[in-house]
C-alpha cells in the first residue's frame, strides 16, 4: 500500500549511499548469501554503515565489496537497480522478511532432528570451508560435504522454501521451523544454472533422502571455486553449535541413502 512506499525504497537508497553513492557502483551482483558490488573507489565504502543497515559482515576482495545480507541479498540488489534506474523498488516479498524476523529453533527441535548427509563424500566442519561467509558462520552454523558424486539429497524432512534461480542452492524448513540452506559448491552462482538439474520446486514437501539437485561436479571443478557444499542452519539460535566428525566418509547404498550426522547442541 501507499503507507509502506517510503520504507520500501529507504533501505536500498541507504545501502547505495553506504557504498559511496551511485557513481561509485561499477557492477552489482548478488547470490543467496551476499551482495557483491564492484566499486570504483573502495575507500568511499562505509562498512560500519553497511553493518548498521543489517549486513552481518563486509569483506573486500580486490575492488569487489561483499556485504552479507543473507537470503534477501538478491532482492536488495534488484531494489538497488530499481533505485538507480529511477523506478520505485519492488518491496521485498513478505516471506523473506518473515524469515529474517529471527524465528529461532528451540533446543528440542535441534535434538529431535536427525540430519543426514546431502551427498556421498567427505564431511568437514564449517570452519574448514574456504569461503569466509561460511567458515565465519555469517549465515549460521552447519557443516559441509566435499561430494564424490553429484546427487544431492534432502538432509531432513520439510518444505522447500527457495530454489535459487541459478539452481546451485536450495533452502528448506523443517515442520518445527528450522531453516536449512544447501549451497552446492562455492562461487557456483557464476555458472548461471549450467550443469545443475533441479528436482524440486518452492513449497514442495520433501522427505529426508529425496533428491533435490543433480550437479555436474566436473563442470563445477572447471568453472567455480570448489565443489564443497555447505549445509547451513540459517536460523539456529546462537547458543547451539553443529559439530561433525571431520574427514568422515559418507557412502550411499542403493536402498539406503540415509547417513545420519550426529549434531550436538551446546
Amino acid at each position: 500500500g501507499m503507507s509502506g512506499s517510503a520504507s520500501d525504497d529507504e533501505l536500498p537508497r541507504e545501502i547505495i549511499a553506504a557504498f559511496g553513492g551511485q557513481e561509485n557502483l561499477k557492477h552489482l551482483d548478488a547470490c543467496i548469501t551476499r551482495l557483491r558490488i564492484t566499486v570504483n573507489e573502495k575507500d568511499k565504502v562505509n562498512k560500519d554503515q553497511l553493518k548498521a543497515l543489517g549486513a552481518s559482515g563486509v569483506m573486500e576482495v580486490g575492488n569487489n565489496i561483499q556485504a552479507i545480507f543473507g537470503p534477501t541479498s538478491d532482492a536488495i540488489k534488484s531494489q538497488m537497480q530499481d533505485v538507480i534506474a529511477g523506478k520505485t523498488p519492488e518491496p521485498i516479498a513478505e516471506k523473506e522478511t518473515a524469515a529474517t524476523a529471527m524465528a529461532t529453533a528451540s533446543a528440542e527441535d535441534i535434538q529431535a532432528m536427525s540430519i543426514t548427509s546431502p551427498a556421498a563424500g567427505r564431511l568437514i566442519r564449517i570452519d574448514e570451508v574456504e569461503d569466509e561467509v561460511f567458515s565465519g558462520k555469517m549465515m549460521g552454523d552447519g557443516f559441509a560435504i566435499v561430494p564424490e558424486e553429484g546427487t544431492f539429497h534432502a538432509p531432513v524432512d520439510g518444505t522447500i522454501t527457495t530454489v535459487f534461480p541459478t539452481k546451485h542452492a536450495v533452502g528448506m524448513q523443517t515442520d518445527e521451523g528450522t531453516e536449512i540452506l544447501i549451497h552446492i559448491g562455492l562461487d557456483t552462482v557464476n555458472m548461471k544454472g549450467e550443469g545443475f538439474e533441479v528436482y524440486v520446486a518452492e513449497n514442495d514437501k520433501v522427505k529426508q533422502g529425496d533428491i533435490l539437485v543433480k550437479a555436474d561436479l566436473e563442470k563445477i571443478r572447471q568453472e567455480a571455486a570448489s565443489t564443497t557444499t555447505p549445509v547451513v542452519f540459517t536460523n539456529l539460535d546462537k547458543e547451539y553449535t553443529i559439530s561433525v566428525e571431520s574427514g568422515k566418509i559418507v557412502h550411499f547404498e542403493e536402498d539406503n541413502n540415509i547417513v545420519t550426522i550426529d549434531a550436538y547442541s551446546i
